[in-house]
């Protein structure tokens, strides 16, 4: 995936709510703060989801790749923060 690729999709999903630039510039800062860029598409998408009311879903796989862990620790950290995210509206 290449780092266009990544603005595009996300131009897809919140295009309504910020424009083109403003997500390249998102996507900079993420790459230039060191994350990946799959690290950067995952953490644009719930963050935007979050700001503009959007439901965002993530899958176990592609959390634990972005992680670099198995899927079942990605699913033992989700299941311990369960209450505090139901808590706080998250789920």
């Amino acid at each position: 995936m290449t780092k266009e690729t990544v603005v595009k999709v996300l131009y897809v999903k919140f295009g309504g709510h910020i424009g083109l630039d403003g997500i390249r510039q998102a996507v900079d800062i993420g790459l230039a703060k060191g994350f990946s860029l799959g690290a950067v598409e995952m953490g644009l998408s719930l963050a935007f989801s979050l700001e503009f009311g959007i439901k965002e879903l993530l899958t176990m796989r592609k959390a634990s790749e972005v992680l670099g862990c198995a899927e079942d620790k990605v699913m033992e950290c989700a299941e311990a923060y369960r209450g505090q995210l139901l808590a706080e509206g998250i789920l």
